[in-house]
């Protein structure tokens, strides 16, 4: 047998082989992923050691942020509108200040709304509502600010979803994660995208 019926025999093996390595390289890719965990989730569980005490503490030991809320000392409850759907927070008033904001419930997606709870410290920091909201977490942060407000004054949000506003679907996180592969295996594997990989003299 010579070299050409050695190459023809081995061209008609080319797209068993092209798939058997994409299979590889995916496989590869994709061993020992893990979900990105994001410094607000860390951040979430060291509060979460934290005594409601030790967070009034340190909200009185701030001077420069002076409660304005005319209320009664007391815990007032709220609801916003989120990404997926409503969000109940609840407010602690001590002596015109806000010491303390606990989620009661939240229809949104964890990672996002791990993330959107940065908003709270900065509105107990601040002792206000006028808070930047967090980047990847736009429609939960304005959620839990709108629950917070509905809880100190009474007004209540428009009602819509976030998805509903950006036309989401729960597909959408999934089209993140298609991203993110592609991005991995160009990356890893550039050759896989040139043309032709497997052209075979």
């Amino acid at each position: 047998m010579d070299m050409n019926d050695k190459g023809k025999k081995i061209k008609s093996f080319a797209p068993i082989l092209s798939v058997a390595l994409v299979t590889a390289c995916v496989v590869g890719s994709l061993s020992g992923y893990k979900e990105p965990v994001y410094a607000a989730q860390k951040t979430e569980k060291v509060e979460d050691k934290v005594s409601k005490t030790t967070s009034s503490e340190k909200v009185e030991k701030k001077s420069t942020a002076k409660g304005s809320f005319d209320l009664a000392d007391g815990v007032y409850k709220g609801t916003g509108t989120g990404y997926a759907g409503d969000i109940t927070v609840s407010v602690q008033i001590k002596d015109k200040q806000i010491v303390a904001i606990d989620i009661l419930s939240s229809s949104d997606d964890a990672a996002f709304f791990n993330r959107a709870k940065a908003v709270i410290d900065r509105i107990i920091e601040g002792q206000t509502l006028n808070v930047d909201t967090v980047s990847g977490a736009t429609y939960s942060s304005n959620g839990i600010i709108s629950a917070v407000k509905n809880a100190l004054t009474g007004e209540k949000d428009s009602g819509e979803t976030g998805q509903s506003q950006s036309g989401g679907t729960a597909a959408a996180g999934s089209s993140t994660s298609v991203g993110h592969f592609l991005r991995t295996v160009h990356t890893c594997y550039p050759f896989l995208f040139s043309a032709p990989a497997f052209a075979l003299v």
